[in-house]
């Protein structure tokens, strides 16, 4: 019995490690993390929404429309000028000009930086939930 555990232990591992780096070598070729039932897994990079969110820590968020954001919600985005993701909080209602939905956010730490404002296409999701005890 406890070397059928072994085998199918070892097995699921090997999966997992598979599955890791695939959903690695995705999200470095395409800056988009493959969705897993329409949800996709971001470590926190910066501290900016720290105590609510920690750096280092792993986040689950979910696609949605640009119509569907709303004020005080916690989304990620594709900063182009530092070529990183990042995690904040919708400080302003959304707002839509020739088509295209414009968001501003802030981090919740004090010294972070406010008032960056993005347009839907670096738009990546929602975070939907804070995956405790995983990251660093």
């Amino acid at each position: 019995m406890l070397k059928k555990l072994k085998i199918v232990f070892g097995i699921v591992l090997i999966v997992c490690v598979l599955v890791s780096l695939v959903y690695v070598v995705v999200m470095k070729t395409t800056d988009k993390a493959p969705l897993i039932f329409g949800m996709s897994m971001y470590r926190t990079p910066y501290e900016d929404m720290e105590p609510e969110i920690s750096a280092g820590e792993v986040v689950i968020i979910k696609e949605y429309a640009p119509e569907d954001i709303k004020y005080g919600d916690v989304v990620i985005y594709k900063d182009v000028r530092k070529n990183d993701f990042i995690i904040q909080q919708v400080s302003k209602e959304p707002y839509e000009k020739d088509g295209v939905y414009y968001f501003t956010t802030r981090g919740l730490r004090p010294n972070s930086v406010d008032g960056i404002e993005f347009s839907e296409y670096e738009l990546r999701g929602k975070v939907i939930y804070k995956v405790p005890f995983l990251g660093t």
